[in-house]
C-alpha cells in the first residue's frame, strides 16, 4: 500500500459523488440482508429539482423536496441489488449520485 493511502473501502457501499452545484447521500445504509419494504433516506446538498432513487437501475421514487426519504420495495427475495440515489438539476443535469449494493457478501 503507498504511503498517504486508506485501506480499500467496502465493495457495497459508495459515498456520495460531489460536484460542482452538489451532492447526495444516503443516511440509510443496508449492511444485512434485506428484502421487502425499508425506508430509505438521503442527505442532499445543493439545489436539485428532484432526486430520483433508482433499485436496478429503474426509478423507484422520485423526490422533489426534503425530507429525502422514501419506501423502498427490495421484493420478497433475497437477491443482489444496486440502489442509487441520483439528484438532478433544474437544466437536467446531474448534480450528485450516490450507490450501494446490497445483499452482497462485504
Amino acid at each position: 500500500m503507498k504511503a498517504g493511502r486508506r485501506g480499500p473501502r467496502s465493495p457495497g457501499v459508495r459515498a456520495g459523488v460531489s460536484y460542482d452545484s452538489g451532492m447526495v447521500e444516503f443516511v440509510t445504509l443496508f449492511l444485512g440482508l434485506t428484502f421487502g419494504v425499508h425506508p430509505v433516506q438521503l442527505t442532499v446538498t445543493g439545489d436539485p429539482v428532484r432526486v430520483e432513487l433508482r433499485l436496478d437501475a429503474d426509478v423507484v421514487a422520485t423526490l422533489d423536496e426534503p425530507p429525502w426519504r422514501a419506501q423502498v420495495d427490495f421484493g420478497s427475495r433475497l437477491t443482489p441489488h444496486e440502489l442509487e440515489a441520483v439528484a438532478i438539476g433544474s437544466d437536467g443535469a446531474e448534480l450528485g449520485r450516490a450507490r450501494q449494493w446490497l445483499n452482497l457478501p462485504r
